[in-house]
Protein backbone atom coordinates (compact mmCIF):
# COMPACT_ATOMS: atom_id res chain seq x y z
CA UNK A 1 0.00 0.00 0.00
CA UNK A 2 1.04 3.75 -0.78
CA UNK A 3 2.61 5.55 2.48
CA UNK A 4 0.03 6.38 4.59
CA UNK A 5 2.00 9.93 5.83
CA UNK A 6 2.45 11.33 2.00
CA UNK A 7 -1.06 11.00 1.50
CA UNK A 8 -4.07 13.22 2.12
CA UNK A 9 -7.30 11.33 3.24
CA UNK A 10 -9.40 10.61 0.81
CA UNK A 11 -12.66 8.89 0.84
CA UNK A 12 -13.18 5.61 -0.80
CA UNK A 13 -15.65 6.06 -3.40
CA UNK A 14 -17.12 2.63 -5.03
CA UNK A 15 -14.63 0.90 -3.12
CA UNK A 16 -12.07 2.27 -4.56
CA UNK A 17 -9.83 5.58 -3.30
CA UNK A 18 -8.31 8.15 -6.16
CA UNK A 19 -5.47 10.11 -5.63
CA UNK A 20 -4.08 13.29 -6.47
CA UNK A 21 -1.21 13.99 -8.86
CA UNK A 22 0.51 15.88 -6.22
CA UNK A 23 -0.17 13.02 -3.68
CA UNK A 24 1.50 10.22 -5.79
CA UNK A 25 4.70 12.11 -6.94
CA UNK A 26 5.21 12.64 -3.09
CA UNK A 27 5.03 8.98 -2.39
CA UNK A 28 6.98 7.73 -5.14
CA UNK A 29 9.33 10.63 -5.35
CA UNK A 30 9.44 11.23 -8.31
CA UNK A 31 8.50 14.76 -10.45
CA UNK A 32 4.65 15.40 -11.85
CA UNK A 33 6.66 15.80 -15.22
CA UNK A 34 7.52 12.13 -14.85
CA UNK A 35 3.91 11.15 -14.16
CA UNK A 36 3.25 13.19 -16.95
CA UNK A 37 5.65 11.12 -19.10
CA UNK A 38 4.18 8.16 -17.81
CA UNK A 39 0.65 9.25 -18.58
CA UNK A 40 1.46 9.58 -22.34
CA UNK A 41 3.37 6.71 -22.80
CA UNK A 42 0.36 4.72 -21.44
CA UNK A 43 2.14 3.89 -18.79
CA UNK A 44 -0.08 5.10 -16.20
CA UNK A 45 -3.59 4.95 -16.22
CA UNK A 46 -5.54 7.76 -15.19
CA UNK A 47 -9.26 9.69 -14.74
CA UNK A 48 -9.46 13.58 -16.25
CA UNK A 49 -12.06 15.36 -14.06
CA UNK A 50 -12.35 18.75 -15.85
CA UNK A 51 -8.23 20.11 -15.30
CA UNK A 52 -7.99 17.73 -12.40
CA UNK A 53 -6.06 14.37 -12.73
CA UNK A 54 -6.82 11.48 -10.04
CA UNK A 55 -5.00 7.99 -10.27
CA UNK A 56 -6.79 5.03 -8.51
CA UNK A 57 -4.31 3.86 -5.67
CA UNK A 58 -5.42 -0.13 -6.80
CA UNK A 59 -4.03 0.96 -10.07
CA UNK A 60 -0.57 2.08 -8.98
CA UNK A 61 -0.51 -0.72 -6.33
CA UNK A 62 -0.90 -3.13 -9.55
CA UNK A 63 1.78 -1.40 -11.61
CA UNK A 64 4.48 -1.58 -8.69
CA UNK A 65 3.90 -5.67 -8.07
CA UNK A 66 4.18 -6.00 -12.03
CA UNK A 67 7.59 -4.31 -12.29
CA UNK A 68 8.71 -5.70 -8.94
CA UNK A 69 12.07 -6.81 -9.77
CA UNK A 70 13.11 -9.57 -7.19
CA UNK A 71 16.34 -9.61 -5.22
CA UNK A 72 19.33 -13.06 -6.17
CA UNK A 73 19.99 -14.91 -3.42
Amino acid sequence: MLDANSLIYRPILDGNRYITEQELSKALKITKRTLIEYRMNGKLPYYRIGGKILYKEQDIIEILERNKVLAFE
